[in-house]
């Protein structure tokens, strides 16, 4: 034996050592190859040769010409014996033949790798060819079979051969037994069992209860997806899901449980858990409407800075490689923030909004925006050096990006929570006097109104929208300015009509003169009568909306209005109080804010008519929402 094992020359079967006398490279008269054919009942090869021997000629070519692989060189010659089915037509039933124990006990470990990897080899050459399906329809119910991992597949036999029996007898049965396979188990069942092959057959129970739990699996559904986050509490997710879509994503879901995982028994110095703050950061990115790979890395922002390897892993595992960039690119913006804070008195605050604003990813900055804004509302529990020093951080950098980037909801409310601390007294004493003189019901009440005059006039419109004066623009604006009582200031709401032509401005101009009662005293001309020597153009009009509540209102051209929003005009340049001199800061706002606004479509969270776009729209006129395609013309994919 030990000279068999050794012995290169002698040839194994694909299905191991000692199988038999046929094929196997031993005399017929080997004590192995004896006690392999006199122990071993008939096996499920001998079931299959059975059924391909029963088949026609035509039937059994068809199906040798479809599966035999590829011709090679001539082999070892193999002693004579009885001549086996080919084993590529084995191989068509999904199965490889049970041995017996003896004969797998008695197989030699060497060359039994040699056979494992020769039999590998063999069924990469079988299966259809290349214009079939790779599926074939012999296969085409083999998905709702209970499965196997053992070697002898002996579970998956029954049914794979109940589809094999309807091939038998010919080109009729053939087609009896395609329709059988289309029809579904449940014609192939009867017609499988009634085969005289299984009659009175040892596995013929076998065949019956496989094929029965099949049945029992395809009428029970699909079975449930495996659970890879044991014990985490699923309700916060529900009610994320009740209150946005975009958490009803696969991605989504998975960043939140994984969040769950990382931030499980974590709470923040208000006393609220870790998770909370990031389900909040999350819900706020997908309220301006960005997309999952976004909401799932705001997510997960706090998930990296405990430097937990094994957390690290996992998540890697379940979320792609682009949202494990954004996590890392907020984990930097954190930790450059926590050295600025430390170390202001030494750090150029220019220096690091321009390093903000040219992160290669604005999704990232985006994320870290949103998560100032929940650090500053939840701030109270902090330390009041602390407090002031995060404050002033956001309004000197982070608000100044926001609104660099056209946010203006984020930069609104960065501006007043900062004012808030800083300056508790002003603020508290200013949204008071505020309350009295904004109504946001008022404002869309005026902007329906007016867009109703447009439509009977026929005025064409690219964008109505308007906006409560935050509290810290009224403040600055107030200072400025030498006023000391809000009576003085008429911009407190703002509105702004954007149309197609100069003509246009006026006629929209006179429309609202005719529905609201006008202050003539601030009527302004910057398109015919004063002029800007930075190219600002616009008609401005204080009427006394809805509920005599003041409202300055804008009227300009969409060319109007990309000049004051990306132009030498733009609102950025005015609140800055910056020059034109800055070429390279000019265009890596405009393209961040045209990124922002356009590809992304963040929503900027303004008043507008019932079923308007949550965007500014103004300037898709201009094609500026087409600047990518534009921008892709001639790169190779």
């Amino acid at each position: 034996m030990a000279h068999l094992v050794s012995s290169p020359a002698l040839p194994f079967t694909k299905n191991g050592g000692g199988g038999g006398a046929r094929n196997s490279g031993f005399p017929a008269t080997s004590r192995l190859s004896t006690s392999a054919t006199t122990q071993a009942p008939e096996s499920c090869s001998t079931m299959a040769e059975r059924v391909m021997m029963s088949m026609s000629s035509s039937s059994r070519r068809s199906l040798s010409t479809r599966c035999s692989p590829p011709q090679s060189g001539p082999g070892p010659s193999s002693s004579p014996g009885p001549v086996t089915p080919p084993t590529p037509m084995r191989q068509t039933f999904g199965f490889s033949p049970v041995r017996s124990s003896s004969s797998r006990g008695n197989s030699p470990p060497v060359q039994q790798q040699q056979q494992q990897q020769q039999q590998g080899g063999k069924q990469q050459q079988l299966g259809p060819p290349a214009s079939h399906s790779s599926n074939p329809p012999w296969r085409s119910t083999s998905s709702t079979l209970p499965q196997s991992n053992s070697s002898s597949n002996i579970v998956e036999l029954p049914g794979l051969l109940s589809r094999a029996l309807l091939r038998t007898g010919g080109e009729g049965s053939s087609r009896e037994g395609r329709a059988a396979t289309e029809g579904g188990a449940e014609q192939q069942l009867p017609h499988a069992l009634s085969s005289p092959l299984l009659h009175a057959s040892p596995l013929r129970d076998q065949c019956t209860d496989s094929i029965g739990s099949a049945h029992r699996q395809m009428e029970a559904g699909p079975s449930p997806e495996p659970d890879f986050f044991p014990g985490v509490d699923k309700s916060l997710l529900r009610d994320l899901q009740e209150r946005h879509s975009i958490f009803h994503t696969q991605l989504v879901a998975n960043a939140f449980l994984l969040a769950a995982k990382a931030h499980e028994g974590q709470s923040r110095k208000d006393g609220s858990s870790q998770l909370s703050h990031s389900v909040l950061v999350g819900l706020q990115l997908a309220q301006l409407g960005l997309d999952a790979e976004c909401v799932a890395a705001g997510l997960l922002h706090e998930a990296l800075r405990s430097h937990n390897s094994a957390l690290e892993s996992q998540m890697e595992e379940f979320m792609p490689s682009s949202v494990m960039q954004l996590v890392n690119r907020v984990t930097a913006i954190s930790e450059i923030s926590c050295v600025f804070r430390n170390n202001r008195d030494k750090l150029n605050e220019e220096k690091w909004r321009r390093m903000l604003l040219a992160m290669e990813d604005v999704k990232a900055v985006l994320i870290k925006l949103a998560c100032r804004v929940h650090d500053m509302r939840t701030c109270g529990a902090l330390p009041r050096e602390r407090q002031v020093s995060l404050a002033q951080e956001t309004l000197d950098i982070f608000s100044v990006v926001a609104n660099r980037l056209g946010i203006w909801c984020l930069k609104a409310d960065l501006e007043d929570l900062a004012f808030a601390v800083i300056h508790p007294e002003e603020h508290r004493a200013l949204s008071e006097q505020v309350a009295q003189r904004q109504d946001s019901e008022a404002l869309e009440a005026t902007i329906t109104r007016i867009k109703a005059g447009l439509d009977a006039r026929g005025v064409q419109y690219e964008d109505i929208s308007g906006r409560p004066k935050n509290l810290y623009g009224i403040w600055q604006k107030m200072r400025s300015s030498g006023k000391s009582s809000l009576d003085q200031v008429y911009d407190v709401t703002a509105l702004r009509v954007v149309v197609t032509n100069k003509h246009d401005c006026y006629v929209a101009l006179r429309v609202v003169q005719e529905l609201y009662r006008t202050m003539p005293s601030r009527s302004k001309d910057y398109i015919r009568g004063e002029r800007k020597p930075n190219g600002y153009q616009s008609l401005h009009e204080t009427i006394y909306g809805e509920g005599e509540f003041p409202v300055e209102v804008q009227f300009r051209t969409h060319k109007m209005h990309y000049i004051a929003e990306y132009g030498f005009a733009a609102h950025w340049k005015y609140k800055e109080k910056l020059s034109n001199e800055d070429e390279w800061l000019d265009k890596e706002v405009q393209y961040k804010k045209w990124l922002t606004m356009y590809k992304l479509g963040v929503h900027d969270k303004k008043v507008r008519p019932s079923g308007a776009p949550l965007q500014d729209c103004a300037l898709k006129s201009l094609g500026v929402h087409l600047l990518h395609s534009a921008d892709q013309v001639g790169r190779s994919p």
